[in-house]
C-alpha cells in the first residue's frame, strides 16, 4: 500500500513538474511574440485601429464639428459622383439636339439638362467649400484638445526624471507633432471615405455599361495601391535613418556653438561656423534627396498609368458609341472612368498618407516612451498628516544608464537588462524625523543627492527600503508622496506671472495675509514692498529673472513654507545670500523644524553649525551622525568646523534672533497704539525705547506705511 502511494505521488510530482515546464516554455514563447509585435511595422488592421480611436476621441470631444465635417464631405462626393449620369443626360441630349430635328421639346430638354448640371456643379463646389471651413475648424479643435490630453497624460504618468532627462521644448514639439498627426488621419480617413463613396458610384455606373473596362480601372488601382504601400515601407526606413542622422548632425551644431561662444575667439569661431555650414548642407542635401526619389518616382509611375488608361478609356469609349449611336453613352464611359480611375488613385494616396502618419505617430509615440530604467513600483496606499518619520533601510542604489528619450534612435531595439553606473549608495540606513533639524553633508558627488531623490521615490531602490511612517514608498502613490514632502532645489522654476500667482499656484486658498505673513519670515517683505510698486501683484518674469538670485531662492523657500506639508527638503536654500539674511532663514527653518521634518541638503558650515544633527555621507556610504559638537569633537568635520567656528556662528546668530525680536516688539507698540490709547507711563516706555531703537523704528514705520498704501490702492481697484 505505501509502495502504491509512493508511486502515485512520484506520478502527481512527474505531472506538475511537466505542467510547469509546458507552462515556461508558453510564456517565454508569448514574450517573444509580443516583442516581435511590438517591433514590426504597423499593418492595416494597426492603422484602421487608430483611426478608430481618433475617431472615437473626436465624436467624444468634438461631435457637432466631426458630423457637420462628414456630411459636407458626404454631400460633396454625392454631387461629384453624380457627375457622369448627368453629363450623359447633358451630352445625350446635345448629341440628338445636333443630330436630329431642331423642336421644342428637344430645346427644353437640353436647357434643363443645362441647368442641372449648372446645379450639379455649384453644390459640389458648395460642400467642397463648406468641408474645407468645417475641416479647419475641426482640426484646430481636435489638436487643441488632444494637445492638452496629451500634456495631462504625460504629467500624471511620468516621473520627476523623466522631464530631467527631456527639456521640456522637445517634449513640446513632439506632442504637438502626434496632436497634428492624429488630426491629418482624421481628415485624411474621412478624405478616403469620400473617394470610397466616389469611387463605388463611378464603379458601379461603369459595371452596368462596360464590365471589362470597370475590372480594367480595379486592377490600375489595385497595382497603384500596391505601388504606394512599396515605396512607403522603402521610404520610411531611409527617413528614419537620416532623421536619427540628422539628430546627432543638429547635436554636434548645438556643441559647437556652446563651445565656441565660451572661447569667441575669431579663428575658431569661423572654424565652428564653417563646420556647421557643411554639417547644414549634407542635411538639407540627404532630406532633398529622398523627397525627390519619393517625387520622381510617383510622377513615372502615374505618368505610365495615366497614359495607358486614356487609350484604353478612349477606345472602349468609342466602340460603345459606334454599337449604340448614343453620344451620352460616351460621356458616361469616359467620365465615369476617369473618375473611378482618379478616385482609386486617390484611395492609394489618402490611405498611403494614412500609413505614413500612423508610422509617424508610433515612431514619435515611442520617443515619449518611458525606458525601462524609469518605470518604478507604484501603490495606491495613503499617508496621513502623522507620517512624518522617514527609515532608510540597508539602501543601495546605481543610477540608471540611459539616453533622453527624446534622442531615443527608433531603430534601436531595448534590452531587457538595465545598465547601471557606479554604485551612489552603499547599504545605507538611517532615519529622519520631527522635531530637529537635520544637515545632510558631503563631499559633491558622494551621495547626497542620490538620497534625496530615492526619499522623494524619483527611482526604485536597487535593494533596501524607504519607509514614510510605517509605509514603504513603492506602496504609495506618486500623488500621496508629493502631498507629503516639500521640495527646494537650487534650480527651482516659475511661472512668468505675479508674485501672488506663483505663491497661491500651490495653495489655493492663501490669503493675502497669510501671504505677506510668509514673505516676512523668508525676508522677502520689505523688499516686495520697497522696491515693486505693485506689490504681490508684480510679475517676476520669464523663470523669475526679474528677481536675483537670492530672491528667487527666498521665493521658493515662501512656497514650501505656503504649502504647508508635514516634510520639507531643501538642497542649498540660503546659497548666494548675505550673513544677516541667511541667518534669518535659519532662524525660520529651525523654527519650523519643531513640528516638521526638515532635511537640509548643504556645504555651508554656518547652516551645519546651526543644526540640530548633521548626517555625514561620503562616497555613498553614511560615515557619522551626530550633532555638529560631537561630530568635531570626534575629528569628522576638520576640513569645514571647529569648535570655535560653532561658537562663533551661534553667537551671530543669535544677535540676528535678538534683532529680529526687536523689530517683532516694535511692530507689537504700533499694533497697540492703533487698538487702544496707551497710558502715560507705556507712553514713557516708548518712548525711551525708540530713542534707544530709533532707526529700527523709523525702517519698520516706513514699512507699515508701504504696505498700508498697497492695501488701499487694492481695495479702490487702482
Amino acid at each position: 500500500m505505501a509502495k502504491a502511494n509512493k508511486k502515485e505521488n512520484y506520478l502527481q510530482y512527474e505531472k506538475k513538474e511537466i505542467l510547469e515546464s509546458i507552462h515556461k516554455i508558453r510564456n517565454r514563447l508569448d514574450k517573444k511574440r509580443k516583442e516581435e509585435l511590438a517591433n514590426e511595422a504597423p499593418k492595416e488592421e494597426t492603422v484602421f485601429s487608430m483611426v478608430r480611436s481618433v475617431f472615437s476621441f473626436a465624436l467624444k470631444k468634438s461631435k457637432k464639428e466631426t458630423m457637420k465635417y462628414v456630411s459636407s464631405k458626404v454631400a460633396e462626393s454625392v454631387f461629384k459622383g453624380a457627375g457622369p449620369y448627368s453629363g450623359k443626360l447633358l451630352y445625350g441630349s446635345l448629341g440628338n439636339l445636333i443630330l436630329k430635328s431642331v423642336n421644342a421639346i428637344n430645346f427644353w430638354s437640353t436647357a434643363s439638362f443645362v441647368a442641372l448640371e449648372a446645379i450639379r456643379g455649384r453644390l459640389q463646389h458648395f460642400y467642397a467649400t463648406k468641408g474645407k471651413l468645417h475641416e479647419k475648424v475641426l482640426t484646430d479643435k481636435y489638436k487643441d484638445t488632444m494637445t492638452s490630453n496629451l500634456f495631462g497624460d504625460l504629467l500624471r504618468n511620468k516621473s520627476r526624471p523623466y522631464f530631467k532627462k527631456n527639456d521640456s521644448a522637445s517634449l513640446f514639439t513632439n506632442i504637438n507633432s502626434i496632436a497634428s498627426s492624429k488630426a491629418s488621419l482624421l481628415t485624411s480617413s474621412v478624405n478616403l471615405g469620400s473617394e470610397i463613396l466616389v469611387f463605388c458610384m463611378a464603379t458601379g455606373s461603369m459595371m452596368l455599361v462596360s464590365p471589362k473596362l470597370a475590372g480594367a480601372v480595379l486592377g490600375v488601382t489595385i497595382v497603384a495601391d500596391r505601388f504606394e504601400k512599396y515605396m512607403n515601407a522603402r521610404l520610411r526606413k531611409s527617413k528614419s535613418r537620416a532623421q536619427t542622422w540628422s539628430n546627432k548632425m543638429g547635436s554636434e551644431n548645438r556643441d559647437s556653438v556652446t563651445n565656441a561662444t565660451l572661447v569667441q575667439e575669431v579663428t575658431k569661431v569661423d572654424e565652428e561656423s564653417r563646420r556647421i555650414k557643411i554639417r547644414q548642407s549634407r542635411m538639407s542635401g540627404v532630406s532633398q534627396k529622398i523627397n525627390k526619389a519619393q517625387m520622381f518616382s510617383s510622377l513615372k509611375f502615374r505618368s505610365a498609368i495615366i497614359l495607358g488608361m486614356q487609350a484604353i478609356i478612349s477606345f472602349a469609349a468609342i466602340v460603345e458609341v459606334i454599337e449604340t449611336k448614343d453620344i451620352g453613352r460616351f460621356a458616361l464611359i469616359n467620365n465615369a472612368a476617369w473618375q473611378a480611375l482618379n478616385a482609386g488613385i486617390g484611395l492609394s494616396m489618402y490611405y498611403s498618407d494614412m500609413q505614413k502618419i500612423a508610422h509617424q505617430v508610433i515612431d514619435t509615440e515611442k520617443k515619449l516612451k518611458t525606458p525601462k530604467a524609469l518605470e518604478r513600483e507604484i501603490g495606491r496606499k495613503n499617508l496621513d498628516e502623522n507620517d512624518t518619520k522617514i527609515s532608510v533601510r540597508n539602501v543601495s542604489f546605481a543610477y540608471p544608464r540611459f539616453d533622453a528619450v527624446t534622442n531615443i534612435d527608433i531603430n534601436k531595439e531595448e534590452g531587457d537588462t538595465i545598465e547601471r553606473g557606479k554604485s551612489a549608495l552603499k547599504n545605507i540606513s538611517v532615519d529622519f524625523d520631527r522635531g530637529q533639524l537635520t544637515s545632510v553633508i558631503g563631499e559633491s558627488g558622494g551621495g547626497k543627492s542620490t538620497l534625496v531623490n530615492l526619499i522623494r521615490h524619483d527611482y526604485d531602490v536597487e535593494s533596501g527600503e524607504i519607509y514614510i511612517g510605517d509605509k514603504e514608498i513603492r506602496t504609495v502613490s506618486d500623488e500621496e508622496l508629493n502631498g507629503q514632502i516639500s521640495f527646494v532645489d537650487q534650480n527651482v522654476q516659475f511661472f512668468n506671472q505675479s508674485i501672488k500667482y506663483n505663491l497661491r499656484y500651490y495653495n489655493e486658498n492663501a490669503t493675502d495675509e497669510e501671504i505677506w505673513e510668509v514673505l516676512e519670515k523668508v525676508c522677502l517683505k520689505d523688499t516686495i514692498l520697497e522696491k515693486f510698486e505693485k506689490g504681490l501683484d508684480h510679475n517676476i518674469g520669464f523663470a523669475g529673472k526679474e528677481l536675483s538670485g537670492g530672491q528667487r531662492q527666498r521665493l521658493a523657500l515662501a512656497r514650501a513654507i505656503l504649502c504647508d506639508k508635514p516634510i520639507v527638503i531643501m538642497d542649498e536654500p540660503t546659497i548666494g545670500l548675505d550673513p544677516e539674511t541667511s541667518y534669518s532663514l535659519m532662524n525660520t527653518i529651525k523654527e519650523l523644524s519643531k513640528e516638521k521634518t526638515i532635511i537640509l541638503v548643504t556645504h555651508n558650515p554656518a547652516e551645519i553649525a546651526l543644526s540640530d544633527r548633521v548626517v555625514m555621507i561620503d562616497k555613498g556610504r553614511l560615515i557619522a551622525d551626530g550633532s555638529p559638537l560631537e561630530l568635531v569633537e570626534k575629528g569628522c568635520l576638520d576640513s569645514v568646523l571647529t569648535k570655535k567656528g560653532i561658537e562663533s556662528y551661534e553667537e551671530l546668530y543669535d544677535g540676528v534672533c535678538k534683532k529680529l525680536k526687536e523689530r517683532e516688539l516694535i511692530e507689537n507698540i504700533f499694533a497697540s497704539e492703533e487698538e487702544k490709547p496707551l497710558s502715560d507711563e507705556a507712553l514713557q516706555e516708548k518712548r525711551k525705547f525708540l530713542e534707544e531703537k530709533r532707526d529700527k523704528y523709523i525702517h519698520t514705520r516706513k514699512i507699515q506705511i508701504l504696505s498700508q498704501k498697497t492695501m488701499r490702492k487694492k481695495k479702490n481697484g487702482r
